[in-house]
């Protein structure tokens, strides 16, 4: 799926796993993707950019738990319009974003 407001999001989900649910399976994972353009500032607030955001480490991981709480079960970020090389933005997310998910 796309990114959509959490809210937003939140309904697509309950439907996703109605319909599925009602053909007949237990449960559906369901993914989405995400735009992200990692500022130098951790905590710098999101700006919409297309599909995604322009944001700190602290920030996306916010917004990261809030996707999780309304059952989001995978995210695929997307780097296309990031401002920084792709390997620092790679080893950024393994150190101080994906260390926040470990325990699933």
């Amino acid at each position: 799926m796309y990114p959509r407001a959490i809210h937003i999001q939140q309904m697509v989900l309950e439907e996703w796993q109605r319909v599925y649910t009602e053909v007949g399976y237990d449960w559906k994972p369901f993914s989405q993707s995400l735009y992200i353009d990692l500022t130098d500032d951790p905590d710098e607030l999101p700006k919409s950019i297309h599909l995604g955001y322009k944001l700190g480490r602290n920030r996306l991981v916010e917004f990261l738990k809030r996707l999780e709480a309304i059952g989001v079960n995978h995210v695929a970020f997307n780097v296309k319009f990031s401002s920084k090389l792709v390997d620092e933005v790679v080893d950024e997310l393994a150190e101080y974003v994906v260390s926040e998910f470990k325990h699933h």
